[in-house]
C-alpha cells in the first residue's frame, strides 16, 4: 500500500461558528473527563483534504485490537503509515453508554441522536415511526453546498433503497436510510435518490479506477467482515483488501483521508475503554498518536471543517469537542 505525501494544495483557512448542541447521549458531556485535554485546531492542515473516506467496524474496544497479532494488517501497516487516537470513544465516558449500533451511526452522521420528531434508541428498521425529517446531518449539508456523497454497503443489491435486511447487510449500520431526505417519507425501497447514493461495495473498485469518487464516501462492511458476527482476523483481512484499494487510487494520493473507527465498544463491562480511530492520509503524521479525548462528534466536526460545512451539528458544535486535526501536518 503506497501512501505518497502531497503538499502542494492551496491552504484555505476555515471559519466555522461553534453552535452548542446538547444531545440525549451527551446531556452531561460538558463536565466530563473527555474534555480535560483541549487540542488546538489545525485547520490549514485539514483544508488540504478534498475527499473523505469513513470506514466503520463494530463492537470492539481498542485494547482488543492494538497489538493483537490477529489484527496484523491494522498493527503492522495501518498504525505505521497512519496515525491513531488512544482516547477515542463513541460518546464521552461520563455521558453514559450509547448502545446499540443504530444510534451510534446516527451520531456519526448528525452529531446527535435526538431530533424534534425522533430519538434513536433501537436497532429497528427505518420506517415512518423510526426516521426523521430533520436536515441536520452531514449528507444534507454536503448536497446543500454542491458537494457529493455516496455510501458503499456490502451485500446490498443496488436495485433498491436498502431499508430492509438482506444477506449479511443490516440497515442499522447504514445511517443515511433513517433520514427522510435520503430514503423518503416514509422510507421506501423505491426511493431513487437513495438508490443513487447507496451502492454495493462491489462498485467501489471500479469507481476508484475511473476517479468517479464522491467528496464524502462512507464504507460499511457486512456483518461477517465488520467484527460484529465475524472475527477480528476476518475483518483485518477485509481491511487489508479494501484500504489499499482506496489508498492506491489517484483520488486518495492527491487529497484523500481515510478514517477507520468502531461504532461502539464490546460491552457494558468495558464501558470506559476507548475504541479505535485510525487516520490515513498523505497529510497525516505517520505513526503519530496522542491521548487527547475524542468522540464520534469529533469525527463529525472534522468532516465539517474539511468541507467548510456550517452550522456545526449537534455536539460537534460544542467548543469543547476536539476535532481530529492534531493528527494532520501541513
Amino acid at each position: 500500500m503506497k501512501l505518497i505525501p502531497k503538499r502542494y494544495l492551496k491552504i484555505v483557512l476555515l471559519g466555522l461558528v461553534a453552535v452548542a448542541g446538547l444531545t440525549k447521549f451527551g446531556t452531561n458531556q460538558n463536565t466530563n473527563s473527555l474534555f480535560a485535554t483541549k487540542s488546538t485546531p489545525n485547520l490549514p492542515a485539514l483544508s488540504q483534504v478534498k475527499h473523505v473516506f469513513v470506514i466503520f467496524e463494530e463492537n470492539r474496544n481498542w485494547k482488543e485490537i492494538h497489538n493483537n497479532p490477529k489484527a496484523a494488517f491494522i498493527n503492522e501497516s495501518l498504525l505505521v503509515q497512519g496515525a491513531f487516537a488512544q482516547n477515542y470513544h463513541n460518546v464521552p465516558v461520563e455521558s453514559g453508554a450509547l448502545h446499540p449500533s443504530e444510534p451510534n451511526y446516527i451520531l456519526a452522521e448528525a452529531g446527535k441522536t435526538d431530533f424534534a420528531d425522533q430519538t434513536f434508541t433501537t436497532n429497528d428498521l427505518p420506517s415512518a415511526a423510526n426516521s426523521t425529517s430533520s436536515h441536520d446531518h452531514l449528507t444534507y449539508l454536503l448536497g446543500k453546498n454542491n458537494l457529493s456523497w455516496k455510501s458503499y454497503q456490502e451485500d446490498v443489491s443496488g436495485d433498491d433503497c436498502p431499508i430492509n435486511k438482506v444477506n449479511n447487510y443490516s440497515p442499522k449500520h447504514n445511517p443515511f436510510v433513517f433520514f427522510q431526505d435520503v430514503s423518503g417519507n416514509p422510507p421506501s425501497s423505491n426511493n431513487a435518490y437513495c438508490q443513487r447514493h447507496i451502492r454495493p461495495l462491489s462498485e467501489l473498485e471500479s469507481d476508484l479506477a475511473t476517479g468517479n469518487i464522491a467528496n464524502y464516501t462512507f464504507v460499511s462492511p457486512n456483518l461477517m467482515n465488520n467484527m460484529h458476527d465475524g472475527s477480528i482476523g476476518q475483518a483485518d483481512r477485509w481491511l487489508a483488501k479494501i484500504v489499499p484499494m482506496i489508498s492506491d487510487s489517484s483520488t486518495y494520493k492527491k487529497d484523500g483521508a481515510i478514517f477507520i473507527t468502531w461504532d461502539e465498544g464490546s460491552g457494558d463491562a468495558n464501558e470506559n475503554d476507548p475504541i479505535g480511530m485510525i487516520i490515513l492520509s498523505p497529510f497525516v503524521k505517520p505513526g503519530y498518536t496522542n491521548s487527547t479525548g475524542y468522540s464520534h462528534a469529533s469525527l463529525v466536526k472534522t468532516i465539517q471543517e474539511i468541507f467548510q460545512l456550517s452550522p456545526l451539528l449537534g455536539s460537534a458544535g460544542d467548543e469543547r469537542t476536539n476535532d481530529l486535526s492534531d493528527f494532520f501536518k501541513i
